[in-house]
């Protein structure tokens, strides 16, 4: 929150927003129905709408709900993004629009489009998905997104890790991003790099990114197809970070080593059906990454390869 404050005021300042017009704003936050969503909605300087939809907080409600993705056909933030959308729309129904977002919001604006009438579809512009995880194979799979997916674009940096998640569409490009970051701090938009008024691109994602989004979506997709047990895995996960004190994502990231020897000692404690899927899942965690680790590894060599070349043109273009 304090670099989106630093950020927000000169925004207020700056000339190239003196047109921007805020002409709705939604929020809801539910505890009980584990649901966070936040959105915006602009009238730009060319007559067009802007739909901004609210990423993932720190509560851990927020992070819930976006487990609550990888099994679920939809989440109440999901379908409130489509009634933000639909009711906005309502009132301006002749204007272009966009929509998008970062992380969940990212995620929410693809959602919203996906449920566009065909009438609707038709004054989409584009859907900006940033570094946001994909869809339920339902949604994904639906008449309502085949229409509009080529209008999507799904951004993320180089050692991208949400982003690659569920079923999303090609990435459109991958951003440089801070060095010093390790992977999951680089879903943090403030370490992208910028060359201009544009990001700083780079032609692909890294090996690390792509070893870890083939072994998780294998162990989602592949693995844990039952629901009840994808459910369960992430009502243990939430109930141990419960019993272990933690109140919101920053204090797992603060210490991870800690929080995971916390976490494993609650999940002992837990019901007996509860820890056999804890271990069932965390059995096929470590096959899966296993599964990939040649490709890796073949992945990291050609990209090291790569770097070289890249290294000499640039020797070659400044001589």
């Amino acid at each position: 929150m304090r670099k989106t404050i630093f950020l927000a005021m000169p925004l207020l300042k700056n000339e190239r927003f003196d047109d921007v017009k805020l002409i709705s704003f939604g929020y809801y936050f539910s505890v009980k129905e584990q649901t966070q969503f936040g959105a915006f909605a602009f009238l730009l300087p060319d007559d067009t709408l802007a739909f901004v939809f609210r990423g993932t907080d720190c509560s851990l409600i927020g992070w819930k709900e976006d487990f609550n993705l990888a099994y679920k056909e939809s989440t109440p933030g999901q379908e409130m993004s489509a009634d933000f959308v639909k009711k906005q729309l309502a009132l301006f129904p002749s204007k272009k629009f966009r929509l998008m977002g970062h992380s969940k919001g990212g995620n929410f604006a693809v959602y919203a489009a996906s449920m566009l009438s065909s009438s609707q579809a038709e004054n989409l512009l584009n859907v900006y998905d940033d570094d946001g995880p994909g869809q339920n194979k339902t949604v994904y799979d639906s008449i309502g997104h085949q229409r509009i997916k080529n209008r999507i674009v799904h951004i993320v940096p180089i050692n991208c890790i949400i982003g690659n998640l569920l079923n999303h569409e090609d990435i459109s490009y991958a951003v440089e991003a801070d060095e010093k970051t390790d992977l999951f701090n680089q879903h943090d938009l403030y370490t992208w790099k910028m060359d201009g008024l544009s990001f700083k691109k780079t032609p692909d994602v890294s090996a690390i990114s792509k070893y870890i989004r083939d072994s998780v979506n294998e162990l989602v997709v592949n693995k844990v197809k039952d629901k009840e047990e994808m459910e369960t895995l992430v009502d243990a996960l939430f109930d141990a970070m419960e019993m272990t004190g933690i109140k919101n994502a920053e204090h797992i990231f603060s210490d991870l080593p800690g929080f995971l020897k916390k976490y494993i000692r609650s999940a002992m404690k837990t019901n007996k059906y509860d820890k056999k899927v804890l271990f069932k899942v965390l059995r096929y965690t470590v096959d899966c990454f296993t599964n990939h680790w040649g490709e890796y590894l073949a992945n990291s060599k050609a990209e090291k390869e790569a770097l070289k070349t890249r290294v000499t043109y640039s020797e070659i273009e400044a001589y």
